[in-house]
């Protein structure tokens, strides 16, 4: 158990690190200083910066994973239905949008996973693609089918992804801190996510009332 505590503890410091000043200057010296260890405890759990690294993007895409995943499953589930009304495939696309706004605005250190993303992207540091994978998998292909079985569009249609990145670019704008800012709030709180969510899927079932009918 205290080697697990320290290992996180190396983790979480990481996390800070690479976020703030990006792969290159967060030096291990740096990292372990911040963790209060001492510097061969880097090499012990994870044998260089680099593994380190790479344990840091695979601790963020697991816990992404284990968000998301149980709604993807669900959409798999629903799309093998043939039975399943337009409603449900609505309810379905709703639940998915929720629940990413829940785990892009109420992470543990989310300031800090999204920063080291931010970073690593504009950086081009390599090791982001697991994360990616995720992303895709449990969150961008599965909008995507829900999209094509309300609009009656192939799936794999650029019409179809630019749908899919307009919905999940309305969660993610929410993340910049300036436009938390703009509407003077601090945090999110419990009311103002709910909120977000509700004006989300209002404005998904908005869209989805006017294209397309699977009853067609």
């Amino acid at each position: 158990m205290r080697g697990e505590e320290t290992r996180r503890r190396i983790l979480d410091a990481a996390i800070a690190a690479f976020a703030e000043v990006g792969y290159e200057a967060a030096h291990t010296r740096l990292i372990a200083d911040r963790a209060s260890v001492k510097l061969p405890a880097i090499a012990y759990y994870f044998g260089s910066k680099e593994g380190l690294y790479r344990a840091v993007i695979q601790h963020i895409t697991d816990q992404y994973e284990k968000r998301m995943a149980p709604v993807a499953q669900r959409v798999q589930a629903l799309l093998a239905d043939a039975t399943a009304s337009r409603e449900d495939v609505l309810d379905l696309l709703c639940e998915l949008l929720e629940n990413l706004t829940d785990v892009l605005l109420r992470p543990t250190n989310p300031e800090s996973w999204r920063q080291l993303i931010v970073r690593a992207e504009v950086e081009n540091v390599s090791g982001l693609a697991p994360l990616r994978d995720c992303m895709r998998q449990n969150t961008g292909h599965p909008c995507m089918a829900l999209i094509s079985r309300l609009t009656g569009e192939p799936q794999d249609t650029e019409q179809t992804w630019m749908r899919a990145i307009a919905l999940l670019g309305e969660i993610n704008i929410f993340t910049k801190p300036q436009v938390r800012g703009s509407l003077g709030w601090t945090e999110y709180t419990d009311e103002r996510i709910r909120a977000i969510q509700t004006l989300v899927c209002t404005n998904a079932r908005s869209i989805f009332a006017t294209l397309g009918s699977t009853e067609e």
